[in-house]
């Protein structure tokens, strides 16, 4: 059996302990929250109105990147298109697909597939941003703020920026209005 000489003996451990423990509360996750994110927020609509449009794409990728965001399982008029957190600007490629008809294959038992009619064109959406950072605290790291938001080449009929939406945040409903 050990017997307890001194009280730092009994206390470091204790201490120990205690430290840990508001270390580790020190970065809950209410600390830890950010506005911030790299996901630019795109709504589609009809030309020249205010009716939503929703669009079905046969692929979405990033240039450069061979990750396919969306593809002809998504139908929507909203779409969140993550930019490229480690450059100033993304080109975000498409293929929309105009048209969908289906096709029975068999009839016992019956089976339809459908048929993808691509655009006759590759669409594109480039942008350009600012990218900054802060340190939220010590323990939780950094986040990247994205701002100043332009567009340098959109091949859809139209585009404009929702007032005040050229940040990037968790906040924003749309950021691009695209006419197509």
């Amino acid at each position: 059996m050990r017997v307890v000489s001194h009280i730092s003996d009994f206390l470091f451990p204790g201490l120990f302990l205690l430290i840990l423990i508001l270390g580790v509360a020190s970065c809950e996750t209410e600390n830890c929250v950010s506005l911030a994110n790299n996901d630019l927020l795109v709504s589609f609509y009809e030309p020249d109105s205010t009716t939503l449009k929703n669009v079905m794409f046969d692929y979405v990728r990033a240039a450069g990147n061979d990750s396919v965001f969306y593809d002809s399982n998504t139908l929507s008029s909203k779409y969140r298109f993550p930019v490229n957190p480690a450059a100033d600007e993304t080109l975000f490629i498409m293929q929309v697909i105009d048209t969908v008809t289906y096709d029975t294959i068999s009839y016992d038992p019956v089976v339809v597939e459908p048929r993808y009619h691509l655009r006759d064109r590759v669409d594109s959406l480039w942008v350009e941003y600012k990218r900054s950072q802060r340190i939220i605290t010590v323990e939780c790291g950094v986040e990247i703020y994205y701002s100043h938001l332009t567009i340098k080449k959109c091949t859809f009929n139209g585009y404009e920026f929702e007032e005040d939406k050229t940040s990037l945040s968790r906040m924003n409903d749309v950021n691009i209005k695209i006419y197509d």
